[in-house]
């Protein structure tokens, strides 16, 4: 069975979303092998890629960083009416990590460059949970 976990409030999210963007790490061109393209993000201005990091399959969205911004509160100082909150799913699925819900993908890190910002998360075969759903 499952363990029984607390409810998760915003502020939850949102303390998890600030810690996330403190966590962040410079991205190493060719420290993951490009496998191909997944996905356009299109309400995330970025992509979706394959790529392969120590024989694993990570699924890497990418983002440019002017638009994701350096965290939530900065994010969301800039863009109160967008639709996607990037930094919003990456807190609530580091919460998701944190208890072991099993049916949530891995969060492995969030890189950035000079100009991207870059979520990598364990691939799922078959889409995103939105896609599947709709």
């Amino acid at each position: 069975g499952f363990a029984k976990v607390k409810a998760v409030s915003r502020r939850d999210a949102e303390q998890s979303a600030c810690a996330a963007s403190a966590e962040v790490r410079p991205w190493e061109e060719g420290r993951m092998t490009h496998v191909g393209e997944l996905q356009e993000a299109v309400n995330n201005h970025g992509r979706v890629q394959l790529f392969q990091d120590g024989g694993r399959s990570v699924a890497v969205k990418r983002m440019p960083t002017r638009w994701v911004c350096s965290g939530p509160r900065e994010f969301d100082a800039q863009h109160t009416a967008a639709f996607e909150r990037p930094w919003f799913d990456i807190g609530l699925l580091r919460l998701l990590n944190g208890v072991q819900y099993p049916y949530a993908c891995r969060l492995h890190g969030i890189f950035r460059s000079d100009v991207e910002t870059f979520v990598a998360t364990t691939f799922c075969d078959g889409g995103d949970l939105f896609e599947w759903c709709f």
